[in-house]
């Protein structure tokens, strides 16, 4: 699915913050703007595809729901969206999907990169985590993700295949990680405010650490450190 203006926002976005570094840069040193290597680089990508694919592309919302006002507003584990499904797919976890709905049994992300890269993109971002706080990778700082179904025996991992594939196509990583929107922690975690923001910087390490260098990770603002330079934070 292309999601063009939300590309396009996001992109505006990136070229906002870019110009603003290199004022800043510029005013600093006192001479012309000029981009950075990094900047450069990033540049040079041309387009980015931002791929959103999660636990909810398992979903089947209600008739009464897809005609509503606005499907496309909000996300899992919010009564309003995935919690209009009290059966089954929210059984136990309500309102967040019940992880047993995740069963990607054709998942081929070797064909991901086909397409891709027909499409001339040089860089592709993963929802490693979107709202409600699923995680495509077995995180060790959340039960709430591809461990906790039984695709795979619940030794699934979508990153290791993705970026397994990403290489082997010579395509960047990217990954979109939302922090504060974790709808599992927040409903069924039993945690301080203290320990739900340890968890989730933990959960950003192990993307860091894990898999691959990423060239851009997005969480929203108020969890980023000096420490992760790669970050991208918008709002």
């Amino acid at each position: 699915m292309l999601l063009l203006p939300s590309r396009y926002t996001l992109l505006g976005l990136v070229l906002l913050a870019v110009v603003a570094t290199t004022v800043v840069c510029a005013a600093a040193g006192g001479g012309v703007p000029l981009p950075n290597a990094r900047q450069l680089e990033w540049m040079d990508l041309e387009t980015i595809q931002f791929m959103h694919w999660s636990i909810p592309t398992f979903w089947k919302p209600s008739d009464e729901f897809l005609r509503g006002v606005n499907p496309t507003v909000g996300g899992n584990c919010q009564p309003t969206v995935t919690g209009t499904s009290n059966d089954s797919q929210t059984q136990g976890f309500w309102p967040c999907l019940n992880p047993e709905i995740f069963q990607p049994e054709q998942l081929d992300p070797d064909a991901w990169m086909a397409a891709s890269a027909a499409l001339g993109m040089k860089e592709i971002c993963l929802t490693a985590k979107h709202f409600g706080g699923f995680t495509l990778w077995p995180s060790k700082h959340t039960p709430y993700g591809v461990g906790a179904s039984s695709w795979m025996d619940g030794k699934g991992d979508v990153l290791r295949q993705f970026a397994d594939a990403a290489n082997r196509w010579g395509i960047k990583i990217c990954y979109y990680c939302n922090p504060r929107d974790d709808g599992y922690l927040a409903k069924w975690g039993d945690v301080t405010p203290a320990e739900f923001e340890e968890k989730q910087l933990g959960m950003l390490n192990e993307l860091m650490d894990n898999y691959g260098e990423s060239e851009q990770h997005l969480p929203p603002p108020g969890l980023v450190n000096v420490h992760t330079p790669q970050f991208l934070v918008f709002a």
